[in-house]
């Protein structure tokens, strides 16, 4: 079992981890979690064999609809526009979660734009905080910051931000994603920028489910072909200092037109920092 010394962990952080090291079958409940994802499918990607397991206690909020600034060629072949792309997401999104048990009332979307939520940083933390204060979950699951999505590193930024705006704010704990490692795409460990987190246990009804929901986001096969379906891990969340570079250049976005590079990104995390420090001191007068 994992030690009661984790920094700054609480009961449902240990609660957490420690279920995850066991079947299923052999687990109590979830702590209350709310999983925020940036796009449809990155739930699947991170934690889609504990969904089944979560479903009781989760709420799910997205970031945006998955519907980026431009359709690239191959989906410009497939879609008559980004609309219909739009629609079809979004059919796949409640495919995905009626699969695994999460029913309507426990799904929310907040009002990020796809490969732009970098400059929605101030609004989007300001939304998260009220969807805390509203569903006063134990955890908070997202996204690491690694660089390998603007989308996936703004994620990051809000869950931290808008903890620190809450008196009371849920544990943050986060799951895989992706990045780049020595130029080579990464998705099955943490950059070293933290602990290696919790391998969760993947029985052969995890995987099968991981496996069912990652089939339901057809549009999204050429994608999700990159992820393994046999590895989960969770750790808890350091705090980030989004003011410097999750690694060495090139982060793995810059290798592609997704509304921002590193540097860019950078300097709106550092004023939006600078203006929820004011939102907040206008608050508390």
């Amino acid at each position: 079992m994992l030690s009661t010394s984790i920094p700054g962990s609480s009961l449902a952080t240990r609660t957490f981890l420690e279920a995850l090291l066991v079947p299923v079958e052999h687990r109590g409940p979830a702590p209350a979690t709310l999983l925020l994802a940036a796009h449809p499918d990155d739930e699947v990607i991170g934690a889609g064999g504990q969904l089944e397991w979560l479903a009781p206690v989760l709420s799910l909020a997205h970031l945006t609809p998955g519907i980026p600034v431009a359709l690239d060629e191959e989906q410009r072949a497939a879609y008559l526009s980004p609309q219909v792309y739009g629609a079809c997401r979004a059919r796949e999104l409640d495919a995905a979660l009626d699969l695994a048990h999460i029913a309507p009332d426990q799904r929310h979307r907040l009002s990020g734009a796809d490969q732009r939520c970098a400059r929605m940083l101030v609004h989007l933390t300001w939304e998260l905080r009220d969807l805390l204060n509203r569903l006063a979950p134990d955890l908070l699951l997202t996204h690491p910051y690694e660089g390998g999505h603007p989308d996936h590193d703004a994620a990051a930024f809000i869950a931290q931000s808008a903890c620190g705006l809450l008196p009371s704010p849920p544990a943050r704990l986060e799951f895989l994603s992706y990045h780049s490692c020595q130029a080579r795409f990464e998705c099955a460990s943490f950059l070293p920028n933290g602990d290696t987190g919790v391998r969760a246990h993947l029985g052969a009804r995890e995987r099968a489910l991981k496996r069912g929901l990652m089939a339901v986001y057809a549009s999204q096969t050429r994608v999700l072909a990159q992820f393994t379906p046999d590895v989960e891990r969770v750790r808890v969340a350091p705090d980030y200092d989004f003011g410097k570079a999750p690694h060495a250049p090139p982060l793995h976005y810059e290798q592609y037109p997704w509304g921002t590079d590193g540097r860019t990104f950078r300097a709106l995390a550092g004023e939006a920092a600078v203006a929820l420090e004011r939102l907040a001191e206008t608050a508390c007068r």
